[in-house]
């Protein structure tokens, strides 16, 4: 998607040096009218020039638009990024909850004789005691 803004842009700065230059050469035909007392034509090399005018700020503001779209499409990539990291410290936080209520469970039924993790004594856990899917 940059990569296609990006030659939109670069097709954008193009159209409008083109612009730019026929707009340059419109204002001295125009000059060379009103010199020669032709004001028709005069006239007629201004309205080309308004309607190029209006041409580059059509093409500027669509790439306006388009730079807008892009950011508005990496900000949300980037709400979705944080909201996938959300989501899974909440499960890691879950989960550690769901450890220590086991533990302490244990630990109240006796089924640890000592502090130890490594003792003899721990007997196996429960089903009732296994994490909900």
């Amino acid at each position: 998607m940059l990569t296609k803004y990006e030659t939109e842009k670069k097709e954008t700065e193009i159209l409008k040096l083109n612009s730019d230059k026929k707009i340059q050469q419109l204002q001295l035909e125009k000059q060379k009218a009103l010199l020669t007392g032709n004001i028709l034509a005069a006239r007629q090399k201004q309205q080309e020039i308004d309607l190029l005018n209006q041409k580059q700020q059509i093409q500027e503001l669509k790439l306006a638009k388009q730079k807008e779209a892009l950011t508005l499409k990496e900000l949300e990539a980037e709400t979705n990024s944080r909201k996938l990291q959300l989501t899974q410290q909440e499960k890691q936080l879950k989960s550690r909850t769901f450890a220590a209520n086991i533990f302490e469970k244990l630990n109240s039924l006796g089924c640890f004789n000592c502090n130890c993790l490594y003792c003899t004594c721990i007997q196996p856990i429960p089903d009732k005691y296994t994490p909900e899917k």
